[in-house]
């Protein structure tokens, strides 16, 4: 499959973003993020509101574009589902059997799904309906909307796609007025991102056009798209069909931004070091660990530094970022560990 350098750099900021994001939320006012400081900062609030409109919509739409570049491959539909089943709902379980449940239990953290006092087993029982994942909760959302398209996958080319998009549009309202009080696995909360899903599909067919225009022109579109987000979030409009639209555009506005740094050549100097490949192979997993290490050095760096907002977010950054890459070094050891000595045991059968 054909490698598209600034869908890879859009994930890689956005994942990266989403982290920082969440180390500001404990001065945001946010009423799913139940630890939070005893003030609130008008400043992390105002970026909060644009990066919640943009962050996981690009992801999604991400997702949607690599979704339709994996065409070719002509894998059947049950051999996608599982394949969807394997990298998204395994490491769910995996992370939240291991991760989420005892080490939010021990440190008894707050959260969406999670409250004070939860005890182990009922803290398990709620991660593995999906009321209780706390960050993980993306793994179900990709999973459920990457279903959905697969189920109509046969529709997501040509003048099929107008069909694809009502479909899309009528399972919107279902979720929206059937599923909206479902408890379980994310169903619920996954409205907002089934168009960005779909936006990136159909950028995948348009992105052969879009190349051909000047990187000045794509540049300028992203801007007025940014443009438009930020009178959004500055007028804080009522209205969840155009929340739902509001969405859609912060999924697509990154890759005009991204595409016109990337055809510019203004990406290169970034791309080609060592740090950059390490975000590349691991940024997904850096997200996965994070939010134990966050919640954990606010705790420790509130009494201390708290009152001053911007130090304190940028520390807990550094502090969690830094914690996550030596957990994924020791995560890397031993998997290589097991590897080996499965090759062993493989090969010591085949002696006998």
């Amino acid at each position: 499959m054909k490698r598209y350098a600034y869908i890879s750099e859009i994930k890689i900021v956005c994942m990266l973003l989403v982290m920082f994001s969440h180390c500001m939320l404990f001065y945001g006012n946010e009423m799913m993020f139940p630890e939070k400081a005893e003030f609130s900062s008008p400043t992390v609030i105002a970026i909060c509101k644009v990066m919640d409109i943009i962050l996981m919509a690009s992801f999604v739409f991400c997702s949607g574009f690599l979704y339709a570049a994996g065409f070719a491959k002509n894998r059947t539909m049950t051999e996608e589902i599982r394949s969807r089943a394997k990298r998204l709902l395994i490491p769910y379980y995996l992370y939240g059997t291991f991760m989420l449940v005892p080490v939010y239990t021990f440190f008894d953290f707050s959260c969406y799904g999670r409250d004070r006092g939860t005890s182990l087993a009922q803290g398990c029982k709620n991660m593995l309906l999906g009321i209780f994942s706390d960050h993980l909760w993306f793994l179900w959302l990709l999973f459920w909307i990457t279903l959905f398209f697969i189920f109509i996958k046969p529709l997501l080319k040509g003048k099929g796609l107008m069909i694809a998009a009502l479909l899309t549009f009528g399972f919107l309202l279902v979720v929206v007025f059937l599923l909206k009080d479902f408890p379980y696995f994310k169903l619920s909360q996954i409205a907002p991102y089934l168009f960005p899903y779909l936006s990136g599909i159909v950028f995948f067919y348009l992105d052969g056009r879009i190349n051909k225009l000047p990187w000045i022109v794509i540049l300028m579109t992203g801007a007025l798209l940014f443009t438009v987000i930020i009178v959004y979030c500055i007028f804080k409009p009522d209205s969840y069909p155009l929340f739902i639209v509001m969405k859609t555009i912060g999924g697509i506005m990154p890759y005009f931004i991204f595409l016109a740094v990337s055809k510019n050549g203004a990406d290169k100097p970034v791309t080609v070091g060592k740090i950059y490949k390490y975000l590349e192979e691991h940024c997904l997993h850096m997200y996965l660990w994070s939010m134990p290490f966050i919640y954990f050095y606010f705790r420790k760096l509130y009494p201390l530094i708290g009152r001053n907002t911007a130090l304190c977010i940028l520390m807990n950054m550094i502090f969690s970022t830094g914690s996550v890459i030596v957990v994924i070094y020791f995560q890397e050891k031993v998997i290589s560990l097991w590897t080996k000595m499965q090759k062993n045991r493989k090969t010591g059968k085949n002696a006998q």
